[in-house]
Order: C-alpha cells, then structure tokens, then sequence
C-alpha cells in the first residue's frame, strides 16, 4: 500500500518497442568517457579566441569583468564566513540534502546549503557524491559549515550502480554514466539512495522560505523545478509516446524530490534507448528521463514564478523570489549579487 502522503503511480509500460538495430544504434552513440586532457586543447583555442570574445561582446565587458572580481571575493568571503548555524536554526526537522559535487562546485555547494539552511531554519545534512576530483581540503570546506556531512565516494557508488543497475543487465545507463556527468545524478544518487532523496544542484540559491518544497519533502511527494524553455534535446512528444503519459514540457533538474527506491531501472534503461536512437544524444538527456520518470509519479511542478530558473540581473539584484537557479549565462549574475547577502557581504531583501 502507498505510505502516507504518497500519490499512487501510474503503471507505465514500454509503448515503443526498439528493434536490434536500434539498441546498436544508441549504443553506438553514447559518448566515450573522457580521456587525459593536455594542458592546451584545441577545443580550448576555438573557445578562448573566438566563442568567449563572442560572449562578452553579447554580456558587455563589465558584467564579465564584476563576475570575475564577484567570484574572488565570493571566495574569500566563503572563507572568513563564521561557521555557526544562524540564530533560529535548531537540530530538530533536520533537511537530508543529496548533491553531486567536485572541487570545481565545492564553494557554491557550501552557498546552496548555506542559503537553503538560512530560509529554512531548518538543519541542512549534505551528502555528498564526489565526482572523483574532491580533496581533503575541498571536503574540509564542507564540514566546516556542515560537520554532518556524509562524502560518498567513488567506490561506494560503484558497489551501489552494480548492485542496483549491473551493466551487464543495464547496457545503455552504465555506457552513459561514464562519459555524460550530469546522469550520475540520477544513476549514482538514486541507486544507492534508499527511500526519499532531495536533491539540488550547486547553483541553486534561496532568498525565501521554500513551502512548496518543504511541502513536498514533509508530504512525501514528487516534486521538480520548472525550466525557463523545453530542454530535453528531443520533442516531448517523443517522451510522451515512450511513457504514454502527459510529460511536463519544461522539468528542470536543479531541484528534485524523489523516493529512490521507487526509481524504475528498467524502464529508464529502456528510454535511454530510445531516445538516443530516435533523437541522437543530447546534454539535457538527463532531464528527458527524468521527465518520464516525474510524470509516472505524478509530480508536483514547483511553481516557476518562485523557483525561478535562468534569472535576469534584474531578478538577480532585487532576489525577491524563492529560489533562483543560475543557468547559461545567469552564473553571471550569481558571482555579481546572488552569494553577498547570503554571506552577510550585502543587504538582505
């Protein structure tokens, strides 16, 4: 029987069946895992010489030069920032936050948490899942604002993966897992998570108390932020005929509640599948399983006005909405005005 607060799932059932030729088609374009980088890469050329000058010819020459003086300064605030829980914050309701985290995002993490703790009054416990590049520093980083912070290693995710989703049974999810980071979010969390799992990425920032979403934890419901556009690198269409279901057109993975272990492995696998070899790869691909994966369990679609995705500066300074999620180019503004009043380094709205 479904728990308390629980909605009751829909049976979904493989409505595509894939031909031979199809499984060798999305095996065959799954991306390779990475290799050894040398220290210049053609790739880094092409982006330095001509894609950044692009960049800062369209975001104007201060914005990138404030976010590049704002993410110094963001450091050292993060830094000399006291430890100590703000007043209010008791050890009572405690938040059981999942992130997957490397040296890259460990600072940003320790802000998401931070601001999640601070408009929530609630205790924030972090885990989480190293990428493979955290240090002992990075993670001391962590405990220091959050002593309760369990690291997953590497290691254990991997006994979790092949206990959960064996690559011999799991072809597609592992063969992805290696070389597309962003499905380590689903693959890596959810399989060694074993009942309800919030999860949020590294630059999501909070300015107000979240009720839906502490609704949704508290409740035991499916929840998800909702994007500024259709990102799935497929047409819903393609998502709604795998699942037979009405599949939200603009999930957003920076904010997710889930119950892993309702999570279904195999029609996940099935749908990688499918949408490699009718629609190519993407790197929204995450974000299209997890579409077909909300709409089996009824999601609740946190409201968009509020849990806002791609803010403009504007938004950024004024931070009147519940949460902000930077992507593309609003990273920007996140090292411009997002992390100051989280840190007491600016007025509070």
């Amino acid at each position: 029987m479904p728990e308390a607060g629980e909605r009751k799932t829909e049976d979904v059932k493989m409505q595509v069946k894939l031909t031979e030729k199809e499984i060798a088609t999305a095996l065959a374009r799954i991306p390779p895992p990475p290799g050894p980088r040398p220290p210049i890469t053609a790739g880094a050329v092409v982006y330095w010489t001509w894609h950044y000058p692009k960049l800062v010819r369209r975001d104007g020459a201060r914005a990138h030069w404030e976010a590049w003086l704002g993410r110094r300064r963001f450091v050292r605030a993060l830094r000399d920032h006291n430890p100590e829980p703000p007043a209010g914050v008791t050890r009572e309701n405690p938040l059981v936050v999942s992130l997957l985290a490397g040296r890259k995002h460990s600072a940003l993490a320790a802000l998401a948490l931070l601001s999640l703790q601070q408009n929530t009054q609630r205790p924030v416990h972090p885990v989480v899942h190293d990428d493979g590049t955290l240090t002992v520093a990075h993670r001391d980083e962590l405990k220091r604002f959050f002593p309760s912070t369990h690291f997953v290693s590497t290691d254990e995710m991997c006994v979790a993966l092949d206990r959960v989703i064996p690559e011999r049974s799991f072809p597609v999810l592992r063969g992805l897992r290696k070389g597309y980071m962003h499905l380590r979010k689903l693959t890596d969390i959810h399989a060694s998570g074993r009942g309800w799992t919030l999860v949020m990425d590294s630059d999501v920032i909070f300015y107000r108390r979240p009720e839906e979403l502490l609704h949704a934890v508290d409740g035991c419901e499916w929840g998800h932020m909702v994007d500024c556009q259709t990102s799935y690198g497929c047409d819903v269409s393609l998502l709604r005929d795998l699942s037979g279901l009405n599949v939200h057109s603009r999930l957003n993975a920076g904010l997710l509640n889930i119950k892993s272990s309702d999570v279904d492995w195999e029609f996940l696998e099935y749908a990688a599948g499918a949408i490699l070899a009718k629609a190519g790869f993407s790197y929204y691909l995450e974000q299209a399983l997890l579409a077909v994966l909300m709409a089996k369990h009824g999601a609740r679609a946190f409201d968009a006005g509020q849990y806002l995705v791609n803010p403009t500066e504007t938004q950024s300074r004024e931070q009147r909405e519940v949460a902000h999620h930077y992507v593309d180019r609003s990273v920007l503004h996140l090292y411009r005005f997002a992390w100051q009043g989280i840190l007491g380094q600016g007025e509070r709205r």
